[in-house]
């Protein structure tokens, strides 16, 4: 406990001498009014005395960066900082041609955004005073703009704060305040209760997608008596059984009337050991395929969670422990191991502390290579921030989001039936961020539907539903654009290059030499284009000019 509380206060404070639990010691934050004679009230600082202040009569909050400040003196900064008024005016900073400056609603917006005058820059108040200086995978990346340093672009301002209140240790900073808060308060009881708040937090997120229902009951085991009604929460799964039994399925009835109690295979218990036997058994045939070809590589890749979290900061840990541990409990010979493939990342990738420098301590002729797949979609990637493809791309995403609803989607339904009656698509498909597979058929599906989108969207903006009506508006607004459709155009048509490559890569009978072979076509049919492009173009705008009409 005393341990605990030395983390939070910092080593050189005492919590059990004459100070309250909690409360700071009168005489370190004490005004120069009281110590210092002659110093007037209205001069006082109220800063800790491991700040170094320079002459300034308000709490700034670029006094605080940088800075190692105990529990208690973090929560007098933040009782006590300084915030300018609601008819403060901020000096103008020039932005090219423009003159900006820093908006008072931001402050209102933004809770954790500080202002401070003596730099008019702005900083995350919570990261200032709780987050890390550095971060990443290996602490190896620095906190910069917000935090270590202000930030005065107010051009981008509402871009860089949205991005910095969904960054990581920027919610960590908030559950280590109000982890201290209740330090102070004295609520913590037991102290592990708050210093578990993130968990408690994390649960509570999963348990409202789940809109609180539990995926099993506390009562999930036992008889599955039919003549009665439970006495409590028996679960999702054994209400589910009834109401199948309820709406006629008589099979089922019939086997919990006739099998034996130890029979029933509804438990939690007996479910699990089905699984861990059919992964026994798909797992030793897998086995097998791989000891008949001797060597062999391994694959990974980072995932996301339920919650849409990234897990991907125990990667090293995970193939370390867990991977060649595998490889060991399948009676694999780790010194036939001759490849390993991952992403790009640093901690997959890196030379030192990476995934693969760990795989390679154990087996020195496991090959890292960047998987190529990965690789192509980056290229992708890159190649699709041109600004009117990217507009392109996210207005085709925004048209998919709004007929994501019955309604609309009756009328798009309806559209397509009269307007493309021989297409076999009737939905459209949202674009995957990161496979670029899916993306290509989304591109080619809107492509596709195009008119009865425009059309259905022409009924749409009619509607009496204003906020519906007005989105219709815009979206159709943006889709008749040139730009749009020659970007769509255009971007279906480049991405039916790599399409094919997309699938061969990824295919499980991949052929390495049929790959670069069909790589090396993808690149000198692009450059084909390129050398062409205006007689290419002037086609494509021919053959799609009646298409848009």
């Amino acid at each position: 406990m005393k341990r605990l509380l030395t983390d939070y206060f910092g080593k050189n404070e005492s919590v059990t001498s004459g100070t309250k639990f909690g409360e700071p010691d009168r005489k370190k934050f004490a005004s120069p009014a009281l110590d210092e004679p002659g110093t007037s009230a209205s001069s006082s600082s109220h800063t800790p005395d491991n700040v170094d202040i320079e002459c300034s009569s308000k709490m700034d909050i670029s006094l605080y960066k940088n800075k190692s400040l105990s529990g208690t003196e973090k929560l007098h900064v933040l009782e006590n900082l300084w915030a300018p008024s609601s008819n403060y005016k901020f000096p103008a900073t020039t932005h090219g041609k423009q003159e900006r400056k820093f908006l008072y609603s931001w402050l209102q917006k933004y809770k954790w955004l500080s202002y401070s005058e003596t730099e008019n820059q702005a900083y995350c108040t919570y990261c200032v005073l709780f987050a890390p200086t550095e971060v990443g995978m290996r602490s190896s990346q620095k906190t910069g703009q917000l935090v270590q340093e202000g930030f005065q672009n107010w051009k981008k301002a509402i871009e860089k704060f949205e991005s910095h209140s969904h960054l990581q240790y920027h919610k960590h900073a908030m559950i280590d305040l109000n982890s201290l808060k209740t330090v102070v308060e004295g609520k913590m009881n037991p102290i592990d209760r708050s210093l578990d708040v993130g968990k408690a937090n994390q649960a509570k997120e999963n348990a409202e997608r789940r809109q609180g229902i539990a995926l099993r009951g506390h009562r999930d085991y036992g008889d599955f008596n039919l003549d009665a009604i439970p006495d409590d929460n028996e679960g999702n799964f054994r209400a589910l059984l009834r109401m199948r039994i309820e709406a006629g399925d008589e099979k089922l009835r019939d086997h919990f009337k006739s099998c034996g109690k130890n029979a029933t295979y509804i438990s939690w218990n007996i479910q699990n050991q089905i699984i861990d036997a059919c992964d026994k058994v798909i797992k030793s045939h897998k086995v097998k395929d791989v000891k008949d070809a001797t060597f062999y590589s391994v694959l990974a890749d980072e995932t996301t969670d339920v919650s849409t979290q990234e897990q991907s900061q125990r990667l090293a840990r995970y193939l370390e422990k867990t991977l060649l541990k595998g490889l060991e409990e399948c009676n694999l010979e780790i010194k036939d191991l001759r490849g390993q493939g991952y992403d790009g990342a640093s901690a997959m990738s890196g030379k030192v502390k990476g995934a693969q420098a760990v795989v390679q301590k154990r087996c020195p002729k496991a090959v890292y290579v960047h998987c190529a797949s990965h690789s192509l979609n980056l290229a992708i990637t890159n190649a699709a921030e041109v600004r009117s493809i990217r507009n392109c791309f996210g207005t085709t995403e925004k048209v998919w989001s709004f007929f994501n609803t019955p309604k609309r989607q009756n009328v798009l339904q309806k559209k397509i039936e009269t307007l493309a009656p021989n297409t076999k698509k009737q939905k459209l498909k949202q674009l995957c961020p990161t496979r670029w597979v899916q993306r290509h058929d989304a591109v080619l599906v809107m492509k596709e539907l195009y008119n009865p989108i425009v059309s259905s969207l022409e009924e749409i903006k009619c509607w009496d539903d204003k906020d519906t009506s007005s989105g219709a508006d815009v979206l159709l607004t943006a889709i008749c654009q040139s730009e749009y459709i020659v970007s769509l155009v255009s971007a279906e048509k480049l991405l039916s290059y790599t399409l094919i490559l997309c699938q061969k890569l990824q295919s499980s009978d991949a052929d390495l030499w049929a790959a670069l072979n069909y790589a090396d076509y993808v690149l000198q049919s692009l450059k084909s284009l390129r050398e062409k492009v205006d007689e290419e173009f002037r086609s494509c705008f021919k053959r799609h000019k009646k298409w848009s009409n």
